[in-house]
């Protein structure tokens, strides 16, 4: 699991930014659940989550941050908090990654190799549409009688040639990850920074094609998310689960893409900052080896109209896309996202 989309939840209308963070009763974490789940149902569209707290601790005697015994919350926090109160609704559809769309994806150096055998090498354009679909639920709450919580999420990142008119606009590629994971909260600090989230789990990533345009592989992971102030920083490694060398390219049975780790590395580190609705995301990651392959991608989105944000994306790199994986990638996109990391 990549950093959570730490963001205000679109589908209840609550704004959440650094400056609404302001307040946490002392209360018990049942008692502030309980009552932010029935206040969710009467909240204004305009109420933010700090006013909400506010409220359920003047409800039950509990005391605001400007008291010494008060506690800022994290972003990690409140998101988990939310997530938790909208469990009994059953339209409710919780953002995992980044949910955006890029009408304007201008890609340098397109890659068309993979369809030289079709003969539309040449077809392949350089401007497209990018858009991510991420989403996930709660399996399982409190396992095994813990804070731990199974749940299952899935992304789709497609690259769409909608200017392509010539070969009727086809969809480049699509990348499916359905992923499986246990989400710990924590409360560990060190040097100012808390880690207010521990993830490990099991992910699946393919493009979902035959061969020869086959892509796909299996990964265990573990996540570590740490917070301080504006910024939040995450740690993600994973191994790569083995799978049996193809016999034949031209059969689907065996690995598709072999080398993939020399591209997409064993892992990737996510930092990011936001300040009032303003979020820039640095991802990296590398294979760790003396040629030096990796990816570097940054985000930047702002507030744009109500729940719309501004979205613009920078990647340089391996491994935008599953059929590019062994490709270097050069690519810049502007759109607009109904959620972010915070």
């Amino acid at each position: 699991m990549s950093l959570l989309s730490l963001r205000s939840l679109s589908h209840i209308g609550l704004a959440v930014s650094a400056g609404a963070l302001v307040y946490m009763p002392a209360i018990s974490a049942t008692e502030m659940d309980s009552c932010i789940s029935a206040a969710l149902a009467n909240a204004d569209s305009n109420m933010t989550i700090g006013e909400l707290r506010a409220s359920c601790a003047s409800q039950t005697g509990g005391e605001t941050m400007a008291e010494p015994s008060g506690h800022t919350p994290t972003g990690v926090e409140t998101r988990l908090a939310l997530e938790k109160a909208q469990d009994a609704n059953p339209w409710v559809i919780t953002p995992h990654k980044p949910n955006y769309i890029l009408p304007v994806h201008y890609n340098s150096n397109p890659n068309g190799e993979p369809y030289a055998a079709a003969g539309l090498a040449d077809a392949v354009e350089e401007n497209e549409v990018k858009f991510q679909m991420s989403f996930k639920f709660p399996v399982a709450r409190n396992l095994f009688d813990t804070n731990a919580d199974l749940m299952f999420a899935y992304t789709n990142q497609s690259y769409w040639q909608l200017y392509a008119d010539d070969v009727s606009a086809p969809f480049r590629d699509t990348n499916h990850e359905p992923e499986v994971f246990l989400s710990i909260p924590n409360d560990w600090e060190f040097m100012g920074w808390k880690n207010s989230l521990i993830t490990t789990g099991f992910v699946h990533q393919s493009n979902g094609r035959t061969v020869p345009l086959s892509r796909s592989w299996n990964r265990i992971f573990a996540s570590a998310v740490f917070e301080h102030d504006n910024f939040a920083f995450a740690v993600k490694p994973w191994y790569r689960l083995p799978e049996d060398e193809k016999v034949d390219p031209t059969l689907s049975e065996g690995d598709d893409n072999p080398d993939i780790y020399k591209y997409m590395g064993y892992g990737e580190m996510r930092l990011v900052y936001h300040n009032n609705d303003h979020v820039v995301t640095l991802m990296e990651r590398n294979n760790l080896t003396s040629d030096s392959k990796g990816a570097a991608e940054l985000d930047y989105s702002f507030p744009l109209y109500g729940k719309m944000k501004g979205y613009a994306q920078y990647f340089y790199g391996y491994g935008e896309s599953l059929i590019d994986y062994n490709a270097r990638t050069n690519s810049v996109g502007v759109g607009i996202a109904i959620s972010d990391w915070f």
